[in-house]
């Protein structure tokens, strides 16, 4: 899952890069909501590609919500733990803007239990277009990733699990992280 992880943020990373030298506009909203300082997007998304690629062991990576050590999915994980599913969904539609995903670059049935368990209330799940409900279901599926991360590094502080729910969750979640930094890499930036 760390390993994914890793992948998921540098992917984000090298996306969000290219959007911006794309155009731009495109990456302002997103920046707007998920942005945890007054630093340009162009500025931050290098820094945080030196400290993805400074990382030596992927599968020992452990993303970061504190500020020194802020990176794509560190600020995705942070957004999603302060706000309200159906706030978390008006950001997946600047995700889906600021990543350039077209709907034909992702499948509608791409979801993660986490990202279902976590739909927005208003009941528009189901009705998002396509690209939003991706973007909705990588937020909430990297928030899920990353508090299972942090749980088992902290393990003696929670209650025991059973094996078998703990291995579907952490599968769940690393087979939609894996396909979404897949996706990310190898779908067109749409123009």
């Amino acid at each position: 899952l760390r390993r994914i992880l890793h992948d998921v943020d540098r992917a984000l990373t090298d996306r969000l890069q290219v959007s911006l030298e794309t155009d731009h506009r495109c990456t302002n909203l997103l920046w707007n909501r998920i942005r945890r300082n007054d630093e340009k997007i162009g500025d931050e998304l290098k820094r945080m590609k030196t400290r993805l690629h400074e990382v030596s062991n992927p599968a020992a990576y452990r993303p970061s919500t504190a500020h020194e050590k802020l990176t794509v999915v560190g600020l995705l994980w942070a957004h999603a733990n302060s706000e309200a599913p159906d706030a978390v969904q008006e950001t997946a539609m600047a995700l889906a803007d600021g990543l350039r995903i077209e709907d034909g670059g992702v499948d509608r049935d791409d979801a993660s239990l986490a990202a279902v368990l976590n739909r927005p209330s208003s009941r528009t799940f189901n009705r998002m277009v396509t690209r939003v409900r991706w973007a909705f279901c990588l937020i909430v599926t990297v928030r899920g990733a990353c508090q299972l991360v942090t749980a088992a590094a902290h393990a003696d502080e929670y209650p025991h699990f059973g094996a078998q729910l703990l291995q579907a969750t952490s599968h769940d979640l690393r087979s939609f992280l894996d396909d979404a930094a897949a996706k990310l890499r190898t779908s067109e930036v749409a123009r």
